[in-house]
């Protein structure tokens, strides 16, 4: 007799879906198949809804300002950058901190099953003859765009409910271009530089080779900051029952780019400089002279994670007569939920942009909630780590204005902060 199985019913019952097949032998087998109640979705942006475009050209390091010629003037549009970033994995712990007599699998959580890759471009250095399989294959360039708007939907499965405290995104690779050799400060000789991606030479560097790994202050480089990115203050609580909810991760990349100088050829004093596009050192600042720090640059990339259920959440309009379109970039809307101390070093709960549409902060659980006007007005600069008033995409100067509660199923309009006199004079 020939195996034959005839599924002839499909039920859907409580969340599951039953599968009733028969065998020749007439005898029923009974599967069920669960859909996965999380939905993870990763956001290189500092807004949670409605970003910026990419906006104007990137910001320039206040190092260039001792170098002439077109070391110091050559400036791309953050728009025309290179990026592409290899994620590995992205895991959860109710720990502060891996134990070193601990497994890894006896710490973390995996819930992220497969490596994603972020490309601006599928070919390298735009050769269509030149497939970067990774991208290609995986739709890399589709991934890039979500990223950097709506955001990209990372594949994930459940996790155990519970709280987590611990987040970390194990980034392989970040690849960033232009990145330019000069031989000497008088800017003879520029050589453009190339690294791999998937097996493919593309033009510019890999920035987790020392540059945005270690921070200044670690010097046995002891601690990578990319490998993992990683949080150990975040209070990520699985909501009880059945219903789906959105795991938000943001990390702050979009309109933070900076043309960056140091020195390289492993700190060499007779080294010419070396150009190239990272994050922005809003945090940690660097001097391009200093031979022993130039490959310690880390520290500047920010992120955060929150949870809620698309079920229950509401929206927060934000009311401003304020010149609101003379700002292209470097001003947002902020929300924290009320008590919390606003962190100026990570970004906030929520926010979305003031231009480009923006106003209104979306996906917001039922709560009270202080509203921020947040505004990039200083840079770090060399000589004593001073602010000074500069750009450098990131916005530090932050001023409460308002305070509303959010319900679901509804959009609470705030007050009109353009009346709030602090709020006003936040971002002149």
């Amino acid at each position: 007799m020939r195996n034959m199985k005839k599924t002839f019913l499909y039920l859907p019952l409580a969340g599951a879906v039953f599968a009733v097949t028969l065998t020749c032998s007439q005898v029923p087998l009974l599967s069920d198949l669960y859909n996965n109640r999380i939905t993870l979705v990763l956001k290189g942006t500092y807004e949670s809804n409605t970003p910026y475009g990419w906006n104007t050209s990137v910001y320039t390091d206040d190092s260039l300002a001792s170098y002439t010629g077109a070391i110091a003037t050559s400036t791309p549009l953050q728009s025309n950058v290179s990026l592409y970033l290899d994620i590995a994995d992205i895991r959860l712990s109710t720990g502060t901190g891996k134990p070193a007599n601990v497994a890894p699998q006896d710490y973390w959580t995996y819930f992220t099953p497969k490596r994603e890759v972020f490309c601006s471009n599928n070919y390298a250095n735009g050769n269509l003859s030149y497939k970067i399989l990774s991208c290609y294959n995986d739709n890399g360039d589709q991934n890039y765009l979500d990223l950097f708007s709506s955001g990209f939907t990372f594949p994930a499965v459940d996790v155990p409910q519970t709280t987590y405290k611990h987040m970390a995104i194990f980034f392989r690779k970040v690849i960033a271009g232009p990145a330019i050799a000069y031989s000497d400060a008088a800017s003879n000789g520029p050589t453009t530089q190339t690294t791999t991606f998937d097996n493919r030479f593309l033009d510019g560097i890999n920035l987790m080779d020392s540059i945005v790994q270690y921070d200044l202050s670690d010097t046995t480089k002891a601690t990578p900051l990319l490998f993992p990115l990683q949080r150990t203050d975040l209070l990520l609580e699985i909501p009880p029952g059945r219903d789906p909810y959105v795991m938000e991760v943001r990390i702050f990349l979009k309109n933070l780019l900076m043309k960056h100088v140091i020195q390289h050829n492993g700190g060499v004093s007779t080294a010419g400089p070396l150009t190239f596009v990272g994050p922005s050192d809003w945090k940690l600042n660097h001097a391009s002279t200093d031979l022993t720090g130039a490959y310690q640059m880390g520290g500047n990339i920010a992120f955060t994670a929150r949870i809620y259920d698309p079920a229950n959440v509401g929206n927060l309009k934000i009311v401003d007569n304020w010149n609101t379109a003379a700002y292209s970039s470097g001003a947002y809307y902020a929300v924290l939920p009320t008590g919390t101390i606003y962190n100026t070093n990570t970004l906030p709960y929520a926010a979305t942009s003031v231009g480009a549409g923006g106003g209104t902060i979306t996906n917001l659980p039922p709560g009270s909630y202080d509203i921020y006007r947040t505004c990039d007005k200083k840079q770090w600069q060399s000589g004593g780590f001073v602010a000074v008033d500069g750009k450098d995409g990131y916005p530090e100067t932050v001023v409460k204005c308002d305070t509303k509660v959010v319900t679901a199923g509804s959009t609470t309009n705030s007050a009109d902060l353009s009346l709030v006199g602090a709020c006003t004079a936040a971002c002149p």
